[in-house]
């Protein structure tokens, strides 16, 4: 039953690493809170938590740092919308709002107030150097 189990997990590990679409990049030059964990700028990796989840962790790429959330509200995607991160503002405060194109094609977002500033980045199948 245990090799079963671990066979299982490795099938599932790999057929997600094969679709490329469950971890994005993207890079910012400004920090941002992901759940009240800031982190700082520079090069992430966005990827989902689990298939079935609204669930997303975003990943520094230069020091490992890496914070969860759930964006509670999902909406279908657009035909032709690009994958993107969206981000909420309040002043210099930024928080991730948003998700979209982690392999289903849905909008993950979480509720905001009214009147904060957007700032949407495109997500990209490589890694992406900070500036």
């Amino acid at each position: 039953m245990k090799k079963t189990m671990m066979r299982m997990l490795m099938l599932a590990t790999a057929a997600m690493a094969a679709s490329g679409a469950d971890r994005l990049y993207f890079a910012t030059d400004f920090e941002f809170s992901v759940r009240g964990k800031t982190l700082p700028a520079g090069s992430y990796a966005v990827e989902k938590v689990r298939a079935e989840s609204a669930g997303v962790r975003v990943i520094n790429l230069k020091t490992g740092l890496s914070a969860m959330t759930v964006l509670s509200v999902a909406s279908q995607a657009k035909p032709g919308t690009r994958p993107v991160i969206e981000f909420a503002c309040e002043g210099s405060d930024c928080k991730v709002a948003g998700v979209s194109h982690l392999s289903e094609g849905l909008v993950h977002r979480t509720p905001t107030k009214p009147g904060m500033r957007w700032v949407v980045m495109d997500l990209r199948s490589a890694p992406v150097k900070a500036e």
